[in-house]
């Protein structure tokens, strides 16, 4: 509530986008929103060819994905362009690392933000396609969105307002 008092004119904007937080506390099941994407944590795609590598990385086809190339790394996982092959289409695969597909606390939060975005509509989130497992490995496809990660900007530009920062929120 104190960041809503520094930000009066866009307090009812933050406090809606926060609400939509709570869908992050929902724990597990199916989901499905509109015709974009569908949300199973149980999912098992037919095996085809992929590939993890000695150091997480994810190579080949990954059932109807065609693994382009690796396009960002964190912590949490690594993050691929990919073509899906049904679809027709360009997109991001998110993947999370081993280390965190051992912890199932890891893997419940992994398929709730996968459901919470499935539900946002709102041009800076990027749309939810698919979620799931490929031969034992958890995924989110996720619409991809060409242009400079945030690393890439801070880097460039340096520090950012607060308004700034609040207003690529809302």
């Amino acid at each position: 509530s104190a960041f809503l008092a520094r930000f009066p004119l866009i307090a009812s904007q933050l406090q809606q986008q926060i609400s939509l937080g709570k869908l992050f506390d929902e724990e597990e099941g199916t989901t499905k929103a509109g015709n974009e994407a569908t949300i199973n944590n149980e999912t098992e795609y037919a095996q085809h060819t992929s590939h993890i590598t000695n150091d997480d990385s994810l190579t080949g086809n990954f059932g109807r994905y065609e693994i382009r190339e690796l396009v960002g790394r964190g912590g949490m996982g690594r993050v691929y362009l990919a073509y899906d092959s049904l679809l027709q289409r360009e997109v991001a695969i998110k993947v999370p690392t081993s280390t965190l597909t051992k912890d199932e606390n890891a893997v419940k939060r992994f398929y709730r933000e996968a459901r919470a975005a499935a539900r946002l509509r709102h041009p800076g989130v990027a749309a939810m396609y698919d979620a799931g497992k490929i031969n034992g490995i958890h995924f989110l496809a996720m619409e991809f969105v060409e242009g400079e990660t945030l690393a890439e900007f801070l880097k460039n530009n340096g520090q950012v307002e607060p308004t700034q920062a609040v207003s690529w929120l809302i």
